[in-house]
């Protein structure tokens, strides 16, 4: 039995001046070695013991391991962990700097009216308006409705108000002015001072994010030179059954709009359709699908009169060297339908074909753009091809009256471009483009996209579409020439893309998108 020196222990069996834990204290460097528990009776210090008193010791006074006191050990655990608890804190890494309150509470506020911020857009990114045209006669107090479709828009909710107001005005008295009652009765709107503010907008409008506009304007007296009216109402009379009262003796110098204006009506008359409508889808891979559904009406305005001219009116809207356009619409939705011009080298299965493959390369277009889209993501290009279909009409018997020349036609959504697009043309069925613009840049890269996609097997020509005051494109029409030559009688195949190959120079977005193909010299 002795007392060490160090700590003044009394051990039963201490050997030496100073126990076991003593001699390691002196060398110890962490609270662990130093709080690590010794016999009571030899001072040796075990690292894994879990009692006062060693295995050996223990063994000679006969006491066994299950003999200890669960008690003792579970508090002494227990008062270990919650040291190393109190203390673990101040050994983490990366320790948070502590904040100005102030700043914390600023800083909460932020993110706070961010959130609320987003909220309220995705409550009220975009905005239905349907305008809905009046006018007031010069000599009358009631308000009459023009025969015009309502006018359906989008607006996003960034818009100001006097945006949305000039483009359904401007959009509306352009319709106006394209109408045979504007031209023959020589009524004229005022539509700069006609548009009243005081219309009202109801909460359910709101709540629907839609806005119903009436739109007003004032009849003013046209005076029309007498001669000029009665050969303008005389050569309209020889293509339609109009009133033959509109003579030179019978027509006043200072003529206004009457009742007579709602019977020329019928020169814009339409025909209603029934048609199947046949659909693409394409894969990830690029291969087409064919999807054919019934569909309900449609109906298609008489255009055939107004094309000696090639003007936007009544039906009308384009011819091309191929293919007449005009207006057709399906509920409130509007189309422009496309048919092949009738000749002796056109007849329905051609037409059918023809339209099938111009549909086919739309939806494909679309892929390339969504490709594209992948690798320049800071450009927006699209292909009308979004409800783009071709229908065949049930109901249709082709004549000179008709406003179908086949029963087959392409229809695609009605793009607006006299408010927010600007329609362009990119390159030429032979010509490559070589645009300075940013558009235009963005564009000679997408076509060159396509022939690296493809590996050389195609490219895009002659595209054309419009440009939104964004600068997002949306594309309608362009030519494939591929090296199979199957894509249409325009397809130049692979001469056409060495040709192509041959005269394109990459710009500085082809270079950062390292597409394949000589450098610009």
């Amino acid at each position: 039995m002795g007392v060490c020196s160090g700590c003044a222990i009394l051990f039963r069996n201490l050997a030496e001046e100073k126990c076991m834990k003593c001699k390691k204290l002196s060398k110890a460097s962490s609270a662990v070695e130093r709080e690590a528990i010794e016999c009571e009776v030899c001072s040796v210090v075990f690292p894994f013991m879990k009692n006062v008193l060693c295995g050996a010791y223990r063994e000679q006074t006969g006491l066994s391991s299950t003999a200890s006191s669960t008690s003792t050990t579970a508090d002494e655990i227990l008062s270990r962990t919650a040291i190393f608890q109190a203390s673990a804190n101040q050994h983490r890494l990366n320790q948070p700097m502590t904040k100005n309150k102030g700043l914390q509470a600023a800083e909460a506020a932020r993110i706070k009216a961010k959130i609320t911020c987003l909220q309220k857009q995705a409550k009220a990114d975009v905005v239905t308006v349907e305008a809905t045209f009046f006018y007031y006669p010069k000599n009358g107090n009631a308000a009459k409705k023009a025969q015009l479709l309502p006018d359906f828009k989008k607006y996003f909710g960034s818009d100001s108000a006097k945006s949305l107001l000039d483009g359904t005005r401007n959009t509306l008295a352009k319709t106006w002015s394209t109408t045979p009652s504007a031209n023959i009765n020589g009524l004229k709107l005022n539509f700069e001072d006609g548009l009243r503010s005081e219309s009202k907008v109801s909460d359910g409008d709101f709540k629907d994010r839609k806005l119903s506009l009436r739109v007003y304007a004032h009849e003013v007296l046209l005076i029309v030179d007498d001669e000029d009216l009665y050969y303008q109402s005389a050569q309209l009379s020889a293509c339609h059954s109009v009133a033959r009262s509109m003579s030179r003796n019978q027509t006043s110098t200072k003529h206004k709009a009457s009742g007579s204006m709602y019977s020329f009506i019928s020169a814009i008359n339409s025909l209603i359709y029934e048609f199947n409508r046949t659909t693409f889808t394409i894969d990830a891979a690029g291969n087409l699908a064919e999807v054919i559904s019934y569909n309900k009406e449609i109906e298609i305005k008489s255009w055939c009169q107004f094309t000696t001219d090639n003007k936007v009116e009544g039906g009308n809207l384009s011819k091309g060297a191929t293919k007449f356009a005009f207006m057709g619409c399906i509920g409130c939705k509007m189309y422009a339908i496309f048919q092949c011009g009738v000749s002796s080298q056109v007849n329905k299965a051609s037409n059918y074909a023809d339209l099938i493959a111009e549909l086919r390369l739309l939806v494909l277009g679309q892929y390339f753009a969504e490709s594209f889209a992948v690798h320049a993501r800071t450009w927006y290009i699209c292909w009308n091809s979004e409800g783009t279909f071709v229908g065949k009409a049930r109901n249709c018997w082709p004549d000179e009256e008709s406003s179908l020349k086949f029963q087959s036609f392409l229809a695609t959504p009605l793009l607006d471009t006299s408010v927010l697009y600007t329609e362009c043309k990119f390159s030429g069925s032979i010509t490559v483009g070589h645009s300075v613009d940013v558009v235009g840049v963005a564009l000679d890269a997408y076509a060159h996209h396509t022939l690296v996609d493809h590996d050389g097997d195609m490219v895009l020509m002659d595209l054309q579409g419009v440009v939104g005051s964004d600068q997002s494109v949306i594309l309608f029409t362009y030519l494939i020439f591929s090296q199979t030559k199957d894509t249409g009688f325009y397809d130049q195949g692979i001469e056409g893309i060495e040709a192509w190959e041959k005269a394109h120079k990459c710009n500085k977005l082809c270079k950062q998108l390292k597409l394949k193909g000589k450098e610009v010299s």
